[in-house]
């Protein structure tokens, strides 16, 4: 009886190869991003590449599932490592597509819509990859910032909590760009930082600015992506990491600190106040809430009858006696 040689799948064979292509360009483009041999716009032209080079080997492997299914054969390991190799290549390429079209990750988060801290953006050149992600962003509508990204009050000195916030930025591996020290006790202080994200390597930008409050320290912050690409951890996250590394930084520090946050910028309680320099002193000086009781200076009659009721009439006398008999102190 003659035998017949079994089918072997090429395209199986083809898709596992172009997915070992697809992710070792992946990894060389992030690789080199991260250490300063690339600049950003060369490390997205490469993701994009190592995706489309992925998505084909997925097309050849699903291919080849197709023809061993009716024909059967050999190949489907082989396709299978070609799928393996390329989700690998294609995963980055998904998280730039899900962070620019979800329209989930707010692009600049900050606790104080009203009066954010000020950030200094650096010029970079964008190529044309980057400058087409930018244009899709301004017809995407960004996300309303969540409702638990507020600032917040300390029960703790100003000069304190900008020891502590610098402490939490260090640990959290932030690179410090600009330092404004508080040089009094009142005076408003603050600080930026550059972030690299933990696997692409971009760059983002955060600001913390810490002012006096009447309760004591009041708090808020910046978050903000350079490019219009952002991590597998958005802004707000960040946000919400520091939080979590200051607060534990004032418990090693200070023990347990009340922190609270203010969900009314509006209200006047819960706002720092700064004097108008243009404002007159006089309208500086607060006010006491009633007016104070000063009472009258009493007669001599009624000295002289107080001491009686109590026998210190000769003592008194004595003491007016020889508080005229001394001369003047001569000086």
């Amino acid at each position: 009886m003659k035998r017949y040689a079994a089918f072997v799948s090429p395209l199986a064979r083809v898709s596992r190869m172009v997915g070992a292509v697809a992710l070792p360009l992946l990894v060389l483009s992030i690789l080199a991003h991260r250490s300063g041999f690339l600049v950003l716009e060369a490390m997205a032209f490469g993701i994009l590449i190592a995706s489309a080079i992925g998505i084909l080997a997925i097309l050849m492997a699903l291919i080849a599932y197709s023809q061993l299914w009716h024909r059967g054969g050999k190949g489907a390991g082989s396709a299978t490592w070609g799928i393996f190799y390329a989700l690998l290549a294609v995963l980055p390429g998904l998280v730039f597509a899900y962070s620019l079209f979800s329209g989930t990750r707010a692009l600049d988060v900050t606790t104080n819509r009203s009066d954010p801290p000020k950030l200094e953006r650096l010029q970079e050149d964008e190529g044309q990859v980057l400058r087409s992600i930018r244009e899709i962003q301004t017809w995407i509508k960004q996300p309303e910032v969540p409702e638990d990204i507020v600032p917040r009050r300390y029960r703790v000195d100003p000069g304190q909590l900008y020891v502590a916030a610098i402490k939490a930025a260090e640990r959290s591996g932030w690179q410090l760009t600009r330092v404004l020290e508080p040089d009094m006790q009142d005076t408003e202080s603050s600080f930026q930082a550059v972030v690299k994200t933990p696997i692409l390597g971009l760059l983002e930008d955060v600001a913390v600015r810490i002012r006096p409050d009447r309760i004591g320290s009041f708090f808020d912050m910046r978050s903000a992506s350079r490019h219009g690409i952002t991590g597998l951890r958005d802004n707000a996250d960040r946000i919400r990491a520091f939080y979590e590394e200051l607060d534990g930084v004032l418990l090693e520090t200070y023990g347990e600190i009340e922190n609270i946050a203010v969900l009314d910028l509006d209200d006047p309680v819960q706002v720092s106040e700064t004097p108008d320099p243009d404002e007159p002193v006089d309208a500086l000086i607060p006010l006491p809430g009633f007016k104070p009781y000063i009472e009258d200076p009493k007669t001599e009659e009624e000295l002289q009858a107080e001491a009686e009721a109590l026998g210190l009439q000769d003592n008194l006398e004595l003491d007016v006696e020889d508080a005229l008999s001394e001369p003047p102190a001569v000086n």
